[in-house]
């Protein structure tokens, strides 16, 4: 995961018990044992054109536990499956104004996961 393109899109990690950006590796765990960790992004999408934002996430160890997404006013929550099987967070925007989109991605309440990691944040513009 790449934490920016300049004047496109930023991520910003809150309350990360690591961070793990190589050739190899690229992902960001959280744990319920820090403050209660986010992911914020910010990207900049154009009046509308239809864009697909998809963010790949995974509990690390245990089963279970969920996480909440909250973009334009819309909030969902996505439960994790068994320890290291990724989920497809994912919802498809089309923005009224050119600007900027802000997101966030953090711990739930209630049941969570020991520990989450959060692989990639991608937005892909859509054709149709």
């Amino acid at each position: 995961m790449q934490p920016a393109v300049k004047n496109r899109a930023y991520l910003k990690y809150n309350y990360p018990n690591s961070v793990h950006i190589s050739n190899t590796e690229n992902y960001v765990v959280f744990s319920k044992y820090n403050m209660p960790g986010s992911l914020r992004y910010s990207v900049r999408l154009e009046k509308d054109k239809k864009y697909l934002i998809e963010i790949e996430a995974a509990a690390q160890t245990a089963s279970g536990g969920h996480v909440e997404h909250h973009l334009g006013g819309e909030n969902t929550v996505h439960e994790f499956g068994s320890s290291g099987e990724e989920i497809n967070i994912s919802r498809v925007v089309t923005p009224a104004e050119t600007g900027w989109v802000n997101g966030l991605l953090l711990q739930g309440n209630g049941t969570v996961a020991t520990y989450w990691r959060v692989y990639a944040l991608e937005v892909t513009e859509l054709d149709f």
